[in-house]
């Protein structure tokens, strides 16, 4: 199975990955972003962004062929490109992207937040709007929009990442979409936060992504998180 499922992806080798950042314990962070080179060929190299996926390898491969069923409608500038896939850098599968300079849209606003301009906060709720319209446009659904997955390039514009709770309104109820994944209860509507992925759970909707869509706008516009006075995530879905 495993072999079959990676076929269908461009496959990075190992050697031609260089890691450019390391983890102060010497260990590298289940589902963090590791910075490294990919070398091209010899006269070309580019800095790209290696996740390695974490959970129980079931569910690891069925987020994979997931993310990658659905990525295939996708062609956009809003939507992070995806360079293939990796093993090498622990005992599972990897996912190399490009690297993202100006990090996570989270990140970005707790360091620059006093430094923003109301324009380029609007710029950014624009460049995120036009990313799920797209979205919409071609009936994908991303089902968990938050300010960790969505990132800034060096140049600041917006990329949209993550699809591993996403579905294609048409096919909904296909097998490869039976099973629905938690998404971040700061940032999901009441009816669609549950705790652990089940069979039979609500399908996201495009107007989860609407609602999404407000907490993000929620976060650029205030620099604080939806629920930010409430510590742990479990408690915020007793809040709503």
């Amino acid at each position: 199975m495993k072999t079959m499922l990676l076929q269908t992806v461009t496959q990075i080798p190992e050697a031609a990955l260089t890691k450019c950042d390391y983890h102060p314990d010497g260990l590298d962070v289940l589902g963090a972003a590791l910075k490294c080179k990919w070398v091209v060929d010899r006269s070309s190299e580019i800095e790209v962004a290696v996740e390695t996926l974490r959970d129980d390898v079931n569910k690891i491969f069925n987020r994979i062929r997931r993310e990658m069923y659905v990525r295939e409608k996708l062609r956009h500038e809003t939507v992070l490109p995806l360079y293939g896939m990796t093993e090498g850098f622990g005992i599972l599968p990897s996912f190399v992207y490009p690297w993202m300079a100006g990090g996570s849209l989270h990140d970005y606003v707790k360091g620059h937040y006093f430094n923003l301009s109301g324009r380029r906060k609007l710029d950014i709720l624009l460049e995120v709007a036009h990313g799920i319209e797209y979205l919409h446009k071609c009936d994908v659904v991303h089902g968990n929009l938050t300010g960790d997955n969505i990132f800034l390039d060096g140049s600041g514009r917006v990329r949209i990442a993550d699809f591993s709770h996403s579905v294609i309104v048409a096919e909904a109820d296909s097998r490869i979409f039976s099973e629905q994944l938690p998404g971040d209860a700061r940032y999901t509507t009441p009816e669609s936060s549950f705790s652990g992925g089940r069979t039979g759970a609500p399908k996201p909707a495009k107007e989860g992504d609407v609602y999404s869509y407000g907490c993000v706008a929620i976060l650029v516009l205030s620099g604080k998180v939806p629920y930010w006075w409430i510590s742990e995530e479990s408690q915020v879905l007793s809040e709503k």
